[in-house]
């Protein structure tokens, strides 16, 4: 086996987000992604005259909100998804799928996060400072139905 190189390792900083069938459908860039986490609890279940242990069963499995954040920038399709979400009533609104793709340096995709169902629940803007000289972020939150990761190509 060979011994890898820095470009076939992952670095946090190359990645590339997609929401299909929405105004971000082309590649969006985002400084961070959070909430890449899928959540299976166990549940004891007791059985009369089995007195060496209990039963452990899974229960449903639970999806963390995906939470992106960027600069600000003048592209409107960012908020034009967003407030498709805010001003339609539930289900009015078209729901989303799309993948989280993080890639080596030189673009090619290492491991892909795949999620389904999802919606803009949640928009933070940013805050602003006149005596501070950092960049503007905003960040948008999005629940889903469903994560599924798998390496990439």
């Amino acid at each position: 086996m060979a011994t890898p190189t820095p470009d076939d390792l992952a670095l946090n900083g190359w990645f590339i987000v997609k929401l299909d069938g929405t105004p971000l459908s082309e590649e969006s860039y985002f400084r961070e992604v959070n909430g890449l986490d899928i959540d299976v609890a166990a549940e004891t279940f007791e059985e009369g005259g089995k007195n060496d242990g209990s039963y452990k069963i899974p229960t449903p499995a639970k999806f963390s909100n995906i939470i992106l954040k960027r600069g600000v920038s003048k592209s409107a399709k960012f908020m034009e998804w967003i407030q498709a979400s805010a001003r339609l009533s539930p289900g009015k609104f078209k729901r989303a799928s799309g993948t989280i793709s993080l890639r080596t340096r030189d673009s090619k995709p290492i491991m892909e996060w795949k999620f389904n169902n999802a919606w803009a629940c949640r928009y933070a803007g940013p805050k602003m400072n006149a005596e501070s000289h950092e960049m503007a972020y905003e960040e948008i939150e999005i629940a889903h139905e469903g994560l599924e990761a798998q390496g990439g190509a």
